[in-house]
């Protein structure tokens, strides 16, 4: 099972050693880390944290990372599907999979 976060704006996370962007998601499986910074003018600065997908909760993602559980319907967080959760977050569709957008901050 994978996790899925939106990286949170003025933020950039590191995955499977990809680089995640604002509004960008990223899906955790249970062999992987995310590192979080906070970004300023598209680069990374501060180290915030690591992260083993053991230690990531969906309902309270940690600083940086949005929780991306209502592309899931909302009531679950975590998927099995690792080919869609993957294409999503390289931005790929497969034919009628909805298109979802990073959720607005308050």
């Amino acid at each position: 099972m994978m996790k899925m976060f939106f990286v949170e704006e003025g933020h950039m996370a590191r995955c499977g050693g990809t680089w995640y962007e604002p509004g960008i998601l990223v899906v955790v499986e249970p062999h992987e880390r995310v590192d979080v910074f906070v970004a300023e003018r598209g680069m990374p600065t501060v180290f915030e944290g690591r992260y083993t997908w053991e230690r990531l909760n969906v309902d309270l993602p940690p600083a940086g990372l949005l929780s991306a559980g209502h592309l899931n319907g909302g009531a679950l967080h975590e998927i099995d599907s690792c080919e869609i959760a993957r294409n999503a977050s390289e931005g790929q569709r497969k034919a009628g999979m909805p298109a979802w957008s990073m959720p607005k901050l308050p």
